[in-house]
């Protein structure tokens, strides 16, 4: 396989990977409402490869209906690994490559096994910088939770609006 570019093997395009999927696991789920970026697979590719579609709710049910989670990039496969359900990777997100999924494509540069603790903590606690939604000054992760547990007990959203607001609603919606 190629190398990986914007996360996604060169040598593999989306109605590859659907073919790859059934290939693995002799049968594949789809979400009812798929989300691309960029060209969607064609239609006949779904047709041909997706045998059940996942009705809409919330990803952590689908999970824990999930023998296995299948991904070029998405955010879905670290949440998953989170869940202790198994990953096929077949792009290069960043949590690829450490030893915690598996991965159709290989990055040279990943070299060492990590554990999951430390791939959470390196990706939300280390690598990002956090801002204060009632300050707006960078502080560290703990007083961001501390104001939204606060901003839950009180029952209100923040008196500020604009990017922090929308930081804070992200962090809300993570914690749920």
């Amino acid at each position: 396989m190629g190398a990986p570019r914007h996360g996604h093997s060169t040598s593999r395009r989306s109605s590859g990977t659907f073919g790859a999927v059934t290939d693995a696991d002799g049968e594949n789920r789809l979400p009812a409402a798929p989300r691309y970026l960029g060209r969607p697979p064609e239609r006949r590719q779904i047709q041909l490869h997706g045998r059940h579609r996942c009705e809409r709710g919330k990803l952590s049910s689908w999970f824990a209906a999930s023998d296995r989670v299948h991904v070029a990039t998405s955010l879905a496969g670290f949440e998953a690994l989170m869940h202790g359900v198994p990953v096929s990777t077949y792009g290069m997100p960043f949590y690829a490559g450490w030893g915690l999924t598996e991965d159709q494509t290989q990055n040279s540069r990943r070299t060492r096994s990590i554990t999951l603790d430390e791939l959470v903590a390196a990706a939300l606690i280390l690598y990002p910088r956090y801002v204060s939604i009632i300050s707006g000054l960078r502080c560290e992760p703990e007083d961001v939770l501390d104001e939204i547990e606060a901003i839950r007990a009180r029952d209100q959203p923040p008196a500020s609006s604009g990017p922090r607001t929308s930081l804070a609603h992200e962090l809300v919606v993570a914690l749920q």
